[in-house]
């Protein structure tokens, strides 16, 4: 191997855009859906593993400006248009954070969210909401390697009194409008 010279990774090329969400703290973790709701006693909270973050999962989403939606259930692809994939599942892994990579990038708004709903698993909630839980989810948005912007859950607005949608941001090319609210509202239209 050249120790002088520098692997390309893919996703780290300059015109990438990566965005990755992440709860920072990693306090044992509870599942008020499997051991309340799911055998039909008190949804009273039930410590989970020792190495899974505290509070209610938080997924995230991107919708490109063709009106695809990436996440959980539609990953997308790198090798075909749109060229957006959402790469990596807090749920399926013991790694408390979400991922979307960005490629080709089209003109028009990419849009960024995170919804948190009480028969989710336990990666951290969004500001606001229910529960004392110590982790909130945090974005990092980059651009190739270089990092673009932290945005920070704890430092949410609210608009409204709702509590299930983190609207974080606004892509438009080069332009990152944050928004960094938590409302009710549906921000994907």
């Amino acid at each position: 191997m050249n120790h002088g010279q520098r692997i390309d990774r893919g996703w780290e090329k300059a015109e990438n855009w990566r965005i990755v969400a992440y709860w920072p703290s990693t306090y044992p973790g509870y599942d008020d859906y499997y051991f309340g709701a799911y055998y039909g006693y008190s949804t009273t909270y039930w410590p989970f593993e020792f190495n899974e973050c505290a509070g209610m999962e938080a997924n995230a989403y991107l919708r490109a400006p063709s009106g695809a939606t990436y996440y959980w259930d539609n990953e997308g692809s790198l090798g075909v248009s749109p060229y957006v994939r959402y790469t990596y599942d807090s749920y399926i892994g013991l790694i408390p954070m979400e991922c979307h990579v960005i490629q080709d990038q089209e003109s028009g708004d990419y849009k960024y969210w995170l919804v948190c709903e009480d028969i989710d698993l336990n990666w951290g909630q969004l500001k606001f909401g229910d529960g004392n839980y110590a982790s909130l989810p945090v974005v990092e948005i980059y651009k190739g390697s270089t990092l673009v912007q932290t945005i920070d859950c704890s430092d949410a607005v609210q608009d409204g009194t709702g509590t299930l949608y983190w609207n974080v941001f606004v892509l438009n090319g080069d332009t990152l409008t944050v928004i960094n609210t938590i409302t009710d509202t549906f921000p994907g239209l």
